[in-house]
């Protein structure tokens, strides 16, 4: 007996880790060195090998060891399920041991994961809810079509479904899933890869019949554009399973949406954001086809169906939603994110696109410009440069668009016709009579004057639609760009201006800006040779003058005052961003912190126990010592850039050379998955415009969200 209560109490070994392969999953708690279990890193990085003569199907399971810890347990195991691997592992320096695991995508996340008989078959388990609901009741439908006898119903709703609801028992798998077979797997991988690259289904099974009669694969199969549908759509329902189980599994999690029209469609563009594998993610969630009208309970439905079937309990996992400003989107009242307020624990963040604020305040500055005269002359310029064809032939290159839902698409305009200033002014000089779109020097030196700004002001905004920026780094950015934008036009501001002032009369001012009329003129004089002999010929030049400095400060006082925080008025709210980042939690008090932790307290419950709160604290108050402590630790953090993000600023060496902050790091990555903007959402509908053009108006929502989703298949599935 005391033989046995040795063993049980043989601890592990920290050298075992490299030696065989292993890797620690538990501890008595988050600091101690008493480790409770480990796993096989083999199983993980590699699965199991087939065993020949095995009658036993193959498990995909990791291999886990706690106590006792003894070294014949690990060989046995490599033996006998990694012979391979372990045999060539053997042979490796301690250092090449250290490094053999690096950057090795995990089993699970391949497609070889999936084989659960046959090696030629892969069988995929699907949640039934995801099938019956998502699938069966909001994207597919069955059309009406007319016949000798009268309007009848097509099946193709009960055929699509047929596709997964395959018998489960000889597959398996829990009677609660639905089972899908993919006979070829190979057919299956480049069939999602070649439309992820943007080959419609056509084109995918032509080029995939090429390839297999050009090389002899055989492993291709027989395809064709139905086999190719069938494949995208499968890649939807295993998107929609893999974030079910990644929203189920976080502690907090993020929406942005917006709806469009496209072909006499409506739809309602759905993406989520959440911290997973040490960093934030943003994935497009589902397009989901709108039946009825865009009203806020209308969209708030049919989303709310959506989050029911992935993830139940997400009423006390949602902490923000980011929308533009459409009335029924945040309307205070019945608007759709207002709905959602209703719904979660208080502290929740309601963000209006930051950037749809930036769009907005440049379409106020054109508009306004010359009392709106500049800009109808504009859209009158375009146009006839557009149907120019001779012109357009010459020049071999077409003039821009003036997207008016994307007002900063002016600088391209305004950029390509200041490009291309000497020929066009010659197309019009030519024309006789002159033609009524014909620019005046006055409109020239107000193209000039607002290109200035837009160019400065479509820079930021192009760095701030990556799908991993956080509050902070675009309240820096935007407060930068204020900064650079009153140098670059000599505003003066914010400030309270003075009619006492001696050049008070001599001043544009709006809201907290101001410039003088004699620095607007010498700005513009800095412009070049061009734009200085078109101002010569301005008459009423101070009008012209206090137009631009007009138009100068809605910008800037638009941005300077662009807020994404709202309140349940939807009235703006001005206050830092949370901390997420180690650079500010080390700066961030105790008393600081805790309210921070108390407020969300009702969605840590959820998720964190007792033992993990404590934790939290526990290593906040250490990342706080350290940094005071350490000059290496504290150089290292001061030094990142302004525009560090969230795994950028958590990778850095210092901080984790002997201590971890999990627990605190999990818990900024969820306060940091707020929607800073909805560009990702808009990136979306452009790919739906490209993908159902005037050539594929008939495409199904299914298949057309299949695209969607193929496209983030692998860095979905990828993720641990």
């Amino acid at each position: 007996m005391a033989i046995l209560k040795l063993k049980s109490m043989t601890k592990f070994q920290v050298k075992h880790q490299v030696e065989y392969g292993l890797e620690v999953t538990q501890r008595s708690t988050a600091q101690s060195a008493n480790v409770l279990s480990v796993r096989c890193r083999f199983c993980v990085a590699f699965g199991r090998e087939d065993r020949v003569g095995s009658k036993r199907q193959k498990t995909t399971n990791v291999k886990f060891f706690n106590h006792p810890f003894l070294p014949h347990h690990y060989r046995q195991h490599l033996s006998s399920q990694h012979s391979e691997c372990w045999e060539t592992y053997q042979t490796l320096t301690k250092a090449e041991k250290a490094e053999y695991f690096d950057n090795r995508t995990p089993f699970s996340a391949t497609l070889s994961a999936h084989f659960v008989n046959d090696k030629k078959e892969l069988v995929f388990a699907i949640n039934k809810p995801i099938v019956d609901v998502i699938i069966g009741e909001m994207l597919l439908i069955d059309e009406i079509v007319e016949t000798n006898d009268g309007a009848t119903t097509t099946n193709f709703r009960s055929r699509s479904l047929d596709y997964f609801k395959k018998p489960v028992e000889t597959m398996g798998i829990d009677s609660t899933f639905y089972g899908v077979t993919v006979k070829l797997p190979t057919q299956f991988e480049v069939s999602y890869k070649y439309v992820a690259e943007g080959l419609s289904f056509r084109q995918t099974a032509s080029t995939m019949l090429i390839a297999k009669e050009s090389l002899g694969n055989t492993v291709l199969g027989s395809v064709n554009e139905r086999t190719v549908s069938q494949h995208i759509r499968l890649v939807a329902a295993l998107n929609y399973y893999r974030l079910s189980q990644i929203m189920q599994r976080s502690w907090l999690f993020s929406l942005a949406f917006d709806g469009a029209s496209h072909m006499s469609s409506d739809y309602v563009d759905l993406r989520v954001r959440f911290y997973a594998a040490g960093d934030i993610h943003d994935f497009h969630a589902m397009l989901i086809p709108l039946s009825g009208q865009h009203t806020g309970l209308n969209i708030y439905e049919h989303i709310v169906k959506f989050l029911d079937v992935v993830c139940s309990n997400w009423r006390s996992k949602l902490i923000g939603i980011s929308a533009d400003g459409a009335a029924n989107m945040t309307g205070r009242l019945s608007g759709t994110v207002t709905r959602y307020c209703n719904e979660v624990p208080p502290h929740f963040y309601r963000i209006w696109c930051v950037l749809h604020q930036v769009d907005l305040s440049c379409q106020s500055g054109y508009c306004t410009l010359n009392v709106g005269v500049w800009h109808k002359g504009t859209t009158s310029v375009i146009s006839h440069l557009r149907r120019a064809q001779t012109f357009i032939a010459e020049l071999a290159s077409t003039c821009p668009k003036l997207v008016t839902t994307r007002w900063l698409s002016m600088c391209r305009l305004l950029e390509w016709l200041f490009k291309n200033r000497v020929r066009v002014v010659e197309h019009y000089e030519g024309i006789n009579p002159p033609h009524q779109s014909q620019p005046t020097d006055e409109w020239w030196v107000y193209a000039a004057a607002v290109l200035v700004i837009t160019r400065e002001v479509s820079k930021v905004v192009t760095a701030l639609q990556g799908q991993k920026v956080i509050m902070k780094q675009q309240k820096l950015a935007l407060d930068n760009l204020v900064a650079l934008l009153g140098t670059i036009l000599s505003i003066r501001g914010p400030s309270v201006f003075d009619e006492d002032d001696e050049d008070f009369d001599q001043l544009v001012i709006v809201g907290e800006f101001a410039v003088h009329v004699d620095e607007v003129e010498a700005v513009l004089n800095e412009l070049g040779g061009f734009v200085i002999d078109k101002l010569k010929e301005v008459v009423e030049k101070e009008t012209l003058l206090r137009s631009i400095g007009s138009t100068w400060l809605i910008i800037i006082d638009g941005i300077y005052n662009a807020t994404p925080s709202r309140d349940h008025r939807n009235e703006a709210i001005h206050e830092d961003p949370v901390p997420v980042l180690p650079q500010d939690l080390a700066k961030c008090t105790a008393p600081a912190f805790h309210s921070i932790v108390t407020e969300q307290r009702d969605r840590l419950a959820v998720s964190f126990t007792a033992l993990d709160f404590q934790h939290l604290e526990d290593e906040h108050n250490a990342l706080r010592r350290r940094y005071q402590r350490e000059p290496d630790l504290k150089q290292a953090l001061d030094s990142l850039k302004e525009s560090a993000g969230f795994k950028e600023s958590w990778a850095v060496k210092q901080l984790n050379s002997f201590n971890s902050f999990q627990t605190l790091m999990e818990f900024a990555g969820g306060m940091a998955t707020p929607f800073p903007t909805t560009a990702a959402v808009e990136s979306d509908f452009s790919v739906v415009r490209w993908e159902k053009d005037d050539g594929r108006g008939s495409l199904e929502n299914f298949t057309l969200e299949g695209v969607l989703h193929s496209k983030m298949y692998e860095s979905l599935q990828n993720l641990l």
